[in-house]
């Protein structure tokens, strides 16, 4: 069986939109859904404690796929998260559905500070072309960091691009030896490119960190300082 739950925001000194895009009469603090997989019958599991009746088939796995590609969070209790911890070993991740579904596609969370290359790098119209032709679209220059809360799970939507793709002895200008690539969504309303570089000097790139290359400037259009909150979702296909 399946509910759920909207919870909205009280309007916060008169401010006309939020980091969704919507205005606070809209705003939603989250949609809580709660469910449970069970039989036609209403049972949740067999005469011993299992549910390895109810074993999905590949069209099974990309439905529900499609169901909670929206999910950005999930709360378990111990037996059933010590069944979906399966998702968390890579060499389990052979059907397709299943990567799917391992796959993180939520990448919203808090703006931090960045280092100020991103805006003098990509000065380089040369590697502003390349990096416009990756992403389809027009970008400005500069980048947005964001801080996520644990290290990000890449899955097959992340294509790695070689620096000297980008522009020659690009690896000795920025230290970067390559780049990993998504088309995301921001706020609802924006085109970008999440990226992560691949540092292989120093502490290396932090595993919990992605910049955005957008198509507008998301601090000004957004309203965005450091420690806000910024919605991210990586693009279906």
């Amino acid at each position: 069986m399946c509910g759920e739950r909207r919870l909205r925001a009280r309007p916060e000194g008169g401010a006309d939109h939020d980091f969704l895009g919507l205005v606070p009469s809209e705003r939603l603090l989250g949609k809580l859904i709660y469910s449970a997989l069970a039989s036609l019958d209403g049972f949740v599991e067999d005469a011993e404690g299992k549910f390895d009746w109810a074993a999905t088939s590949d069209e099974m796995h990309a439905f529900v796929n499609e169901l909670e590609r929206s999910v950005g969070t999930y709360l378990y209790g111990r037996r059933m998260y010590e069944t979906m911890v399966y998702w968390e070993s890579p060499e389990a991740r052979d059907a397709q559905g299943e990567t799917e579904f391992a796959e993180q596609r939520d990448l919203s969370d808090i703006v931090e500070p960045g280092r100020g290359l991103g805006a003098a790098l990509m000065a380089d119209h040369g590697v502003m072309e390349k990096v416009e032709e990756l992403s389809g679209f027009p970008l400005v220059p500069g980048t947005l960091n964001v801080r996520l809360p644990t290290p990000l799970e890449r899955g097959p939507s992340w294509r790695c691009v070689p620096a000297e793709d980008l522009a020659p002895r690009w690896e000795a200008r920025t230290g970067q030896t390559g780049y990993f690539l998504a088309p995301v969504t921001v706020a609802r309303r924006y085109r970008g490119l999440a990226f992560q570089a691949v540092e292989l000097g120093g502490r290396g790139y932090p595993p919990d960190q992605i910049e955005l290359f957008c198509e507008v400037r998301l601090r000004a259009a957004l309203r965005l300082e450091d420690g806000d909150p910024i919605a991210i979702r990586l693009d279906d296909g």
